[in-house]
């Protein structure tokens, strides 16, 4: 995965692919290594230029965090994209981790 960082013309589908093992990994319990993997997909995504993956890749690390503030700080890293993305990815946060 780290190759993906400095590899031309396979880095856009090694995020797509590492955004699917970080869901994998986080559905079978694997959390610090669906934290690695999606954070790649999210850096790919941003690298790339590709918002459906940068979203995905955020809204996967959002529901991966372990409460709300660390949901938060996820968020805070998604600055870079459009605001109607980061509405969306605001909307599913709140759901995903409301306030009491």
């Amino acid at each position: 995965m780290d190759a993906a960082r400095d590899t031309d013309g396979l880095g856009h589908e090694l995020g797509w692919a590492a955004l699917h093992l970080g869901r994998l990994e986080a559905a079978g319990g694997q959390r610090f290594r669906a934290s690695q993997d999606l954070e790649l997909a999210q850096q790919i995504g941003q690298a790339a230029g590709d918002v459906p993956l940068y979203a995905l890749a955020v809204r996967a690390r959002i529901d991966l965090a372990p409460d709300r503030s660390a949901a938060e700080a996820v968020l805070g890293e998604a600055s870079g994209v459009a605001a109607t993305v980061r509405i969306e990815l605001r909307r599913h946060l709140d759901v995903r981790w409301p306030v009491n």
